[in-house]
């Protein structure tokens, strides 16, 4: 693996990390769905400017009805089900659990793409899970509402459609321009979750102000153009589950910004999670063993 990825996989994971507490921010000014849909409109135009730049053309016509999908599971169920799970979970546990999506995706990828499986693959995803469990702390199994539950199921799901969307981009895109793809998809995807908003939302209060649109920008343009197209570029070199375990350290940057910005607890479980997941990396990107489950 070159340098060029290790970078990626960090500059993804720093704006990532940030762009969960913008989110948790962004839901008191507005609904879920309305915020998601400015945001992905400011990420939308960027990445089209992009295209404008570099004279990208659109995909061909027959590539459309992928693309319409990939944006369904990759923006609009996701986030309709993050951004309503948010509203009941806290911005660092929010990302802790969106971020098992490695377990689905390692399931998904043995089934669909027919990867094999090493050992320490399996040992290295468990690990980290292991460490997310850690870090969400006792808490995580009592003193729950039925809200609360809720969320954290809502936000199951949306790591579920990640990881769909993840085995479209293998399955059909590896080797694409990653750029034109990112486009396309986030713009379907951002129509998809307007049609939502308008069904679900219409009427609801909007509060724009210097808060809410910075919000907006970042988790649009950052959070969202610039982190999908770095994350498909690594999806598309990487092996998929060496690159969703990579990224098990989003919410551990999540947990350190909302707890310097929005005072959400940091304790001894988030430390020793944070070293489990760190092993678990370790794991998956140390030298494959010859033990391994195929199709």
């Amino acid at each position: 693996m070159t340098l060029r990825i290790p970078m990626l996989i960090l500059i993804v994971t720093l704006l990532w990390g940030y762009s969960w507490v913008t989110m948790k921010i962004g839901l008191s000014y507005m609904e879920p769905l309305t915020w998601s849909f400015w945001r992905f409109v400011a990420g939308t135009l960027t990445m089209f400017a992009i295209l404008k730049i570099r004279k990208i053309k659109a995909p061909a016509r027959r590539e459309m009805p992928y693309l319409a999908v990939l944006g369904l599971f990759q923006l609009g169920l996701n986030y309709f089900c993050v951004m309503y799970g948010m509203k009941f979970v806290e911005a660092g546990k929010s990302s802790i659990l969106f971020y098992t999506m490695p377990l689905f995706n390692l399931v998904l990828s043995f089934v669909f793409l027919k990867e094999s499986i090493s050992a320490r693959k399996i040992a290295g995803v468990v690990t980290g899970f292991v460490g997310i469990l850690v870090i969400m702390g006792w808490d995580f199994y009592g003193q729950r509402d039925l809200q609360r539950l809720a969320g954290e199921g809502l936000i199951l799901c949306g790591a579920l459609a990640f990881a769909i969307a993840n085995m479209i981009v293998k399955k059909r895109y590896n080797g694409s321009n990653m750029v034109q793809i990112n486009a396309w998809q986030m713009l379907f995807g951002t129509i998809s979750i307007l049609i939502a908003a308008l069904l679900l939302e219409w009427g609801k209060p909007m509060e724009f102000n210097a808060v809410s649109v910075f919000t907006i920008l970042f988790a649009g343009i950052f959070g969202g153009a610039v982190c999908f197209l770095g994350w498909y570029l690594v999806l598309a070199e990487a092996d998929s589950t060496v690159a969703a375990m990579s990224i098990l350290f989003v919410p551990v940057i999540s947990l350190i910004f909302g707890w310097l910005q929005l005072g959400e607890s940091v304790n001894l479980g988030v430390i020793i999670g944070m070293g489990l997941i760190a092993f678990g990396i370790y794991l998956v990107h140390s030298i494959k063993d010859k033990r391994r489950i195929t199709r």
